[in-house]
C-alpha cells in the first residue's frame, strides 16, 4: 500500500487570538463555516491531528483523535490506490468530528444525518455524540461513506449534480474492510439490500429512470430519503457486480460505472428489480465467510459478524452454517463465528430452531468451548461476551460461565462477570478491576454463592 510522505501529528488546536468568530463553528451551519473559512482563522476545537491530506477538528481526547487519525488515514490510503488518484489533487480536507469525552450518552438523541461532505468547501463532518458513532466500526463506516464522496468526487466531479451515483456508490464504499496490510471492498451492504428488496416487493415500485434523475432535494425528501440510499446503493452495486466485467479491477469498474450510458442503466430496470427480488442475502454471506482465499480474509470475517446480526429469512440455513465455521483453522474466524450463532439463535423468532439436530450441536460446542480449558483464552472470552444478549437459553451458559470466574484468565474472568450480571439473576460483582486484582480468597467468595444459588435452583428448573 502506499503511504503518504507527510507525517501525523496531535496537538491542542490553537485558537487565535484576532478570530472574529467567538465560539466553535457549529457542525451543521454552513454559514458559519464559509466565514471561518474565509478568515483563515480555522475550526475552534480543543484538539487537531494532521496529515498532509487532512486536519481532524474535535474536542475529544488527543488519544481518541489519534486513534481516530490513523483510521482515517489509513482509509486515504486506501482509497487512493483504489482510485488512483495523487494526494495533491485531493488537497487537504478538513474533518470535525463532533462530541465530547463527558461520558454522558442521551439515548433519545437521534439527528437527522450521522456525517456529511461539503465538497465547496472540502469539509467533513461527522457526529460522534450519537450512541450508534460511540462504536468504533459505526463510527469507521460513516468516515468512510463521507471519505468515500471526497474521492468520487474529485475523481468524477459530475457525480456532485448525480446523488444516486454519489450515495450509491459511498453507500458500497462505507463496508470496506481494512488493516495495516489489506485494504478489501465487499461492497455488499446488507441492511442497504434489505430496505431496497422491500421497495422491489412494495406496490410503489421504483422507477429507475426517475431515480437517476433525481435532484438532491428530491432524493432526500424526508419521507423518500432512507429509500432513495437503498435504492441507489442497489444500482451501483447491480452494476458494479453484474453488469461489468468482474474480471476488472474495481477501480477500473468504478470508472467505467462513471460513463454508462443513462439511457442503458434505465433501460435494466426488469433485470435490476429481478436481481433486487431474487438475491440470496444469507447464501451470499455465508460464501463469503466460508472462503479461505487469504486476499480475501478480511472480508469473509465481515461476512461472519453480518451473519449474526443482519435479519434474513433462511435463519437456520444461517445457524447450520455458522456451525460449520467453529471447525474453521482460523481462530478469529472461529472467534467470529460463536458468538454471530448465539447473538442469530437469540434473535430468531422460531422456538421450534432449538430441536433442529445442527442447532442442538451447535449449542453443545458452545457449551464445550466454555468447559474446554484447552481452548484459547481469547476464543472463550468471545463466547462469553456473546452469551450476555441470552434469554431463552440462558440456563444451559451458568455452570460454564460461573467456572469461567474461577479460572486463571483475569480478561476471562472479567467478560463472564460481565455476562452473568447482564442475565439479572442475583446480585454480583462486575467491577472488571475485581475479577483481575481481587485477591483468590475474595473471588473464590463470589464463585461459591454463584455455584450456591444455581444448585438451589435447580429443583425449580428440573421440575416437568
Amino acid at each position: 500500500m502506499r503511504r503518504p510522505s507527510s507525517s501525523t501529528e496531535t496537538h491542542a488546536a490553537r485558537r487565535p487570538a484576532a478570530c472574529p468568530v467567538a465560539g466553535r463553528v457549529p457542525c451543521l451551519v454552513l454559514t458559519g463555516l464559509a466565514a471561518a473559512a474565509s478568515s483563515g482563522c480555522g475550526l475552534l476545537y480543543d484538539n487537531s491531528f494532521r496529515t498532509g491530506s487532512f486536519t481532524l477538528y474535535s474536542d475529544r481526547s488527543p488519544e481518541f483523535l489519534e486513534r481516530t487519525g490513523k483510521r482515517v488515514q489509513r482509509m486515504y490510503e486506501g482509497f487512493g490506490d483504489l482510485f488512483g488518484l495523487e494526494r495533491r489533487r485531493l488537497g487537504r480536507t478538513t474533518i470535525v468530528l463532533e462530541g465530547d469525552d463527558s461520558g454522558v450518552i442521551d439515548l433519545g438523541y437521534c439527528p437527522s444525518i450521522l456525517g456529511y461532505y461539503v465538497p465547496l468547501f472540502n469539509y467533513i463532518c461527522v457526529d460522534t455524540a450519537t450512541a450508534s458513532t460511540q462504536d468504533a466500526e459505526m463510527l469507521d463506516q460513516v468516515l468512510l461513506h463521507e471519505v468515500s464522496h471526497h474521492f468520487i468526487v474529485t475523481e468524477h466531479p459530475p457525480a456532485s449534480s448525480e446523488p444516486w451515483l454519489n450515495e450509491g456508490l459511498a453507500g458500497a464504499l462505507e463496508v470496506t474492510v481494512f488493516d495495516e496490510e489489506r485494504f478489501e471492498h465487499p461492497l455488499l451492504n446488507p441492511v442497504l439490500f434489505l430496505l431496497a428488496q422491500r421497495a422491489a416487493y412494495g406496490e410503489d415500485r421504483p422507477a429507475l429512470a426517475k431515480l437517476l434523475a433525481m435532484s438532491w432535494g428530491e432524493f432526500h425528501a424526508p419521507e423518500r430519503k432512507e429509500r432513495n440510499y437503498a435504492l441507489a446503493w442497489s444500482v451501483a452495486y447491480f452494476l458494479l457486480e453484474r453488469r461489468l466485467p468482474r474480471e476488472w479491477p474495481l477501480g477500473e469498474r468504478i470508472e467505467a460505472l462513471y460513463d454508462l450510458d443513462r439511457g442503458v442503466i434505465a433501460a435494466l430496470e426488469p433485470e435490476w428489480i429481478a436481481f433486487l427480488r431474487g438475491f440470496d442475502l444469507a447464501g451470499k454471506l455465508l460464501a463469503m465467510a466460508s472462503a479461505g482465499e487469504e486476499d480475501r480474509r478480511l472480508t469473509a470475517l465481515w461476512a461472519v459478524r453480518q451473519l449474526g446480526a443482519v435479519r434474513v429469512l433462511d435463519e437456520l440455513r444461517v445457524l447450520e452454517g455458522l456451525a460449520r465455521l467453529f471447525d474453521d483453522p482460523d481462530l478469529e474466524k472461529r472467534s467470529r463465528a460463536y458468538p454471530s450463532f448465539v447473538r442469530k439463535l437469540e434473535s430468531a423468532q422460531h422456538s421450534y430452531f432449538l430441536a433442529d439436530l445442527a442447532v442442538q450441536a451447535g449449542l453443545a460446542r458452545v457449551a464445550a468451548v466454555l468447559d474446554d480449558p484447552e481452548q484459547p483464552a481469547r476464543l472463550k472470552e468471545a463466547v462469553a461476551g456473546a452469551l450476555e444478549t441470552a434469554t431463552w437459553t440462558r440456563d444451559r451458559w451458568l455452570p460454564g460461565l460461573v467456572a469461567l470466574l474461577d479460572g486463571g484468565d483475569a480478561e476471562l474472568r472479567a467478560a463472564a462477570a460481565r455476562t452473568l450480571s447482564r442475565f439479572d439473576l442475583k446480585p454480583t460483582v462486575v467491577n472488571p478491576g475485581f475479577w483481575k486484582t481481587a485477591s483468590f480468597v475474595a473471588r473464590q467468595r463470589e464463585v461459591e454463592e454463584w455455584r450456591e444459588w444455581i444448585e438451589a435452583q435447580r429443583p425449580a428448573r428440573e421440575e416437568p
